[in-house]
């Protein structure tokens, strides 16, 4: 195992995040006009706002990618776990502002009611809200899988045994009546 530190910066990494921002951007775009929104109205529907709220998730999230993939040969099951679970939550909020961006549209080319809209509006919330807790449902069991089950220390006497396993102390027994009680432990 290398001492190399855990994020490194160098020309390579900037070059994936550059060609994944443009790959990103141009999955908009190009869905965009498969539903007909014209580069104004997309101007207009308030995709820089949408970008500029997504975008410290995303980049959180494409480092947690990064750094299970760093991880993934020592612990394998944790890190495709995570990943899985980032990628997920990336592609889940990607493709739910997406959907949200192609329902206003329609609506707003008459071909979709207002009751319709809050219907549609309402399952690509629940879709997304499912893929949300199965993602986070991945990080806990990256985060607590693989990992030793040991005793914590303040469980442990002195001597090193469990206080719970001793064979010599009988939680049956009966206390010894005969001796008179001074109050004296």
């Amino acid at each position: 195992m290398s001492n190399r530190p855990a994020l490194q910066f160098s020309l390579t990494a900037l070059f994936v995040l550059i060609t994944v921002s443009a790959l990103v951007l141009s999955a908009v775009l190009g869905t965009c006009r498969l539903f007909g929104i014209s580069a104004v109205d997309l101007l207009q529907t308030g995709i820089f706002q949408w970008a500029i709220y997504l975008t410290p998730r995303w980049l959180i999230w494409g480092v947690g990618i990064a750094m299970a993939m760093r991880r993934l040969r020592t612990h394998r099951k944790a890190a495709t776990c995570a990943a899985v679970a980032f990628a997920g939550l990336i592609g889940s909020s990607l493709v739910a502002c997406i959907a949200q961006m192609a329902v206003i549209h329609t609506m707003s080319s008459s071909q979709l009611g207002p009751s319709s809209l809050g219907w549609m509006l309402m399952v690509i919330q629940v879709v997304r809200l499912i893929a949300d807790i199965v993602c986070w449902t991945l990080i806990l069991m990256a985060i607590f899988t693989g990992r030793p089950v040991e005793p914590s220390p303040a469980a442990l006497e002195a001597d090193g045994s469990d206080p719970f396993s001793r064979e010599d102390v009988d939680p049956f027994a009966q206390p010894d009546m005969e001796q008179p009680f001074d109050g004296q432990p």
